[in-house]
């Protein structure tokens, strides 16, 4: 149902280690996300009736069960001090969105999405594939 890098284990024991007053429980959730729709997020919580839940090594991980069932196992990773969660397989449909919306590309400023929505660098995240010239 899930899995856990090294650096991620070692990010979220820290923060609990830390914080002592919060349950050592992470929910994964959908959150709007931008060009390429929604994605998954993690935020402390508690455990609900709906959920799946799975301990690995002291923290529990969850998500709602009708979730857990469209994205199959979800992979927690750190990446550049953030943690992401990616799921095995996609919970909507990649083509109901677009790398249209005109990305700025972190000290670069610009856009890196071309008209035909097809993402020129990954600012506009995974689910665009690169092509064409810059817009």
């Amino acid at each position: 149902m899930f899995t856990l890098s090294d650096e991620a284990k070692s990010a979220i024991v820290s923060f609990f280690s830390a914080n002592p007053d919060i349950e050592s429980v992470l929910r994964v959730y959908v959150t709007p996300g931008s060009c390429n729709g929604p994605m998954l997020s993690l935020m402390s919580d508690q455990v609900d009736p709906t959920d799946v839940a799975e301990e690995i090594e002291g923290i529990t991980f969850c998500m709602d069960r009708n979730l857990a069932a469209q994205t199959g196992t979800v992979s927690i990773t750190l990446e550049g001090g953030e943690l992401v969660a990616r799921p095995r397989q996609p919970f909507i449909d990649p083509s109901a969105f677009s790398c249209s919306c005109g990305c700025a590309c972190g000290s670069t400023g610009g856009s890196s999405c071309v008209s035909s929505g097809n993402c020129q660098s990954s600012c506009c995240g995974d689910g665009c594939e690169p092509s064409g010239d810059r817009g």
